[in-house]
């Protein structure tokens, strides 16, 4: 399995606020997106879209990013022609928040991964929204396993053994719920760091996890993780 990873160089043409940076880097992706047939079908459908990215750096340590700033995001798919096809556009591409001005893009290959890390945050929706509201820890680490199960199953069309360790620790970063704005809906996640196994199939789960992200609305730029190797 690899990974391509595209670095984006980004010209700010508004301020914009930390907790909205998502829904205006998600726009800039999908402006793109829906001008070639082949991508516009993966952008309007309801399944898994196997690319997930990250926020601006360097961070906005007043809670805004600042207009006539440059900044980098980066993006992170399994899918070498999306990769290729963000590469080829986004560099040019100007949205009313952003003007692209470069891309670079890398490969990332399996390695043994000791940990991963969320940059943005993990969203686990239910019927009452934030998920402490409603189910246990024992239930959120179940559902973050399953979900990158089915992830696999659908994009190796390969089936796999489910009675694994997929971690050997879970440690939640944030006291509180990490807030951030979606089409005007305010959303809770968490930020999370992951001790991985050392086993095959924990293996492959993380390295879907660093190239699709943790849990939902990946496409939307949550659940973006780093990693660091043994």
């Amino acid at each position: 399995m690899e990974i391509y990873e595209i670095k984006i160089k980004l010209y700010l043409l508004k301020n914009i606020k930390i907790e909205e940076t998502q829904t205006y880097l998600a726009y800039f992706i999908d402006s793109v997106m829906v001008k070639d047939n082949m991508f516009l079908g993966v952008h309007e459908t309801n399944q898994y879209k196997f690319y997930t990215f990250d926020s601006l750096y360097p961070l906005a340590k007043s809670g805004v990013y600042q207009k006539d700033n440059s900044y980098v995001f980066r993006i992170r798919t399994l899918d070498y022609q999306l990769a290729q096809y963000l590469y080829d556009t986004l560099a040019k591409n100007r949205t009313k928040e952003f003007q692209g001005l470069t891309a670079e893009v890398k490969i990332i290959k399996q390695k043994l991964i000791k940990k991963l890390y969320t940059l943005t945050p993990v969203i686990l929706k239910t019927e009452q929204g934030y998920w402490k509201n409603s189910i246990k820890t024992e239930d959120f680490e179940e559902r973050l396993k399953t979900n990158l199960i089915k992830k696999y199953k659908d994009i190796t069309d390969k089936d796999i053994n489910e009675d694994f360790q997929f971690y050997y620790q879970i440690n939640f970063k944030n006291k509180v719920p990490v807030s951030r704005k979606y089409k005007e809906i305010k959303l809770l996640g968490d930020m999370i760091e992951l001790e991985i196994a050392e086993n095959d199939d924990a293996q492959k789960l993380a390295m879907l996890a660093i190239g699709a992200g943790l849990l939902e609305m990946n496409a939307r730029g949550f659940g973006f993780v780093n990693y660091t190797y043994y």
